[in-house]
């Protein structure tokens, strides 16, 4: 069973299609998902995860510069409940700038942390 999947400065491998297979799979014990650089990456690839679940406790993102918030929330969501690393360094795209971006993900049913801005600092996972 994929715990890690690690894939970060293959610039033209990760693709939308590949995050697609990825995310359709089962993968119950996948813990680290780092798909960083991946330029052919878009927010298409990145729905994939939408209204799934998945046990990552650590998450990078950095330089996916096809991506915007809307795909982003889905990969972050899935794992909600596991998260405590999340990595989305080098984004250049503005929205993703705005120290706002965190508060976006709010929903109804979600309870944030006491602190939610440092919450993926300090390791507490989204609970």
């Amino acid at each position: 069973t994929l715990e890690r999947f690690s894939a970060s400065s293959c610039i033209d491998a990760i693709t939308d299609k590949s995050m697609t297979e990825l995310a359709s799979q089962e993968h119950d014990k996948l813990q680290f998902l780092d798909i960083s650089y991946a330029k052919m990456l878009t927010d298409e690839g990145l729905n994939a995860f939408k209204e799934k679940t998945f046990p990552l406790t650590h998450l990078c993102v950095n330089g996916l510069s096809m991506v915007t918030g809307a795909g982003l929330q889905w990969p972050i969501w899935a794992a909600q409940h596991t998260l405590v690393c999340y990595h989305g360094a080098l984004m250049d795209q503005e929205e993703l700038k705005a120290a706002d971006f965190g508060k976006q993900l709010e929903r109804k049913n979600y309870r944030p942390p006491k602190d939610p801005e440092n919450a993926l600092l300090t390791g507490s996972p989204l609970r």
